[in-house]
């Protein structure tokens, strides 16, 4: 069994992770804020005036309207979230990832 010799508790790319995950859940909660807010009044009178009750405000006006945002925000976080095996990345990931040091 092949196993770290300092265990997995002492992994280098998890704090590295959760900052990176922070900054995409951030990025996605703005978004998606944004795409709410930006929803037309009328589309919610409209719906509370067909008697439509407020899950179903949600789920069918709310939610749809705000899904390009919401799609925006997981584009933006997924090409905010650098490669580690990139040049400019961690040296240390890129030598335990068996690539050359220059």
């Amino acid at each position: 069994m092949n196993r770290h010799p300092r265990g997995p508790a002492r992994c280098p790319e998890r704090p590295l992770a959760a900052v990176f995950l922070i900054g995409v859940v951030f990025l996605v909660l703005i978004s998606t804020v944004t795409g709410v807010k930006g929803l037309d009044p009328l589309l919610i009178k409209a719906a509370q005036d067909l008697g439509a009750s407020r899950l179903q405000i949600f789920t069918k006006v709310v939610i749809p309207g705000a899904l390009p945002n919401i799609f925006t925000g997981l584009r933006l976080g997924a090409s905010a979230e650098p490669d580690p095996l990139h040049p400019a990345g961690d040296h240390e990931v890129r030598a335990r990832a068996g690539h050359r040091q220059r």
